[in-house]
């Protein structure tokens, strides 16, 4: 007789594998999520979506503190909560997965991530794009074995789906996400955000983006779980952008999601510097980490201010001078050869007044 509990394990093997064959059958109405529907079908979810508008009603404070009593539980204390979305930004091929693999199986057995952040312990599901699963499957004990984890110690709290070869998007997924239990996921890392991007989407409006969000909203609501979207930065120096202008595409992306995080390299090569914004923690204090393969550690010795092609103050102050000089002769191009050479003010008055009659 199969025991219950392996029989809930096959269960949800059977799930995770078929979410291809769910999402090609694309049973979704994506005009529910606010984008054209994909599915000629009724919108089979219209009567509720307007139940649901038609029972808004305003709630008296009192009542709504009765109500919400509490904050939602942590997943990475200082960082992000249930039913949260926490972007993780890096420059391409910088080592996010690692960094992602790492977040993973410390949540999946509550350990401190990087050694400084608490972690609540809870299943984890990866949703990869990038990677095939040959590579996922030697990557993910590899971290494990640096961290020293076995594998008895978390084969059966982190789950992994596999898309390389079959990719779909953020709606093509919405049929896995259905079935998931509320709260049977305590964190879902999605690597990587840019390939679930629905086609015709672009990253760089900000209404299409700000719509994406709304969907990944939704999915963390109805899992009850962080989702974790690993996403890169732009091309260039990240050094003088402000941590929520980091990553490639509209700044809604930063706006939307309620921790984001950010790798950012250090001047000394082979470090970086991890900075966030979150929206229910109190402010992030910035620290170096050094690649080590296959993990990111934290080095304490280093100061994570000197970001590489940032500009010492003797520097800033050279760049300043240097603008208010190119100020300097706009202002006079702009004046012309004879009012850039006078220099009486009552003069100037004089030659606009007259000028002006």
């Amino acid at each position: 007789m199969v025991s219950s509990d392996h029989q809930k394990d096959n269960d949800r093997i059977n799930l995770l594998s078929s979410v291809e064959d769910d999402a090609a059958d694309r049973h979704i109405d994506a005009g529910a999520y606010g984008e054209p529907s994909r599915n000629p079908e009724p919108d089979r979810n219209s009567k509720q979506k307007l139940t649901r508008i038609n029972d808004l009603r305003p709630t008296g404070i009192g009542e709504f503190i009765k109500a919400h009593p509490n904050l939602k539980p942590p997943v990475i204390e200082g960082l992000i909560r249930r039913g949260e979305t926490l972007n993780l930004i890096a420059n391409s091929k910088a080592g996010k997965s690692w960094l992602a693999y790492a977040l993973g199986l410390s949540i999946a057995l509550g350990r401190d991530w990087l050694d400084i952040y608490q972690t609540t312990p809870g299943r984890v599901l990866l949703i990869d794009n990038e990677l095939h699963p040959e590579s996922i499957a030697g990557r993910i004990p590899t971290v494990a074995g640096a961290m020293g984890i076995f594998l008895d110690e978390y084969s059966d709290r982190f789950d992994v789906v596999s898309l390389r070869g079959r990719l779909t998007d953020y709606f093509g997924i919405d049929p896995l996400v259905r079935k998931l239990e509320s709260d049977e996921y305590s964190a879902v890392i999605v690597d990587a955000h840019y390939r679930m991007l629905p086609s015709g989407t672009s990253e760089n409006e900000n209404a299409g983006v700000t719509a994406l969000y709304n969907l990944i909203d939704q999915f963390a609501a109805s899992t009850d779980a962080a989702w974790v979207l690993i996403h890169h930065s732009s091309k260039g120096s990240q050094s003088e952008k402000r941590v929520t202008d980091i990553g490639a595409g509209a700044g809604s992306q930063s706006r939307a999601a309620d921790c984001h995080l950010v790798l950012r390299e250090h001047e000394k090569a082979g470090f970086v510097v991890l900075d966030a914004a979150v929206r229910s923690f109190p402010p992030v204090q910035p620290v170096v980490l050094e690649w080590c393969f296959p993990l990111w550690l934290p080095v304490t010795h280093m100061d994570p201010d000197k970001l590489k092609g940032q500009l010492t103050r003797k520097e800033e102050k050279e760049k300043k001078d240097v603008t208010e000089g190119e100020k300097d002769c706009c202002r006079l191009a702009r004046l012309g050869p004879q009012e850039g050479r006078q220099s009486d003010p009552e003069r100037n008055f004089r030659k606009v007044t007259f000028r002006q009659r």
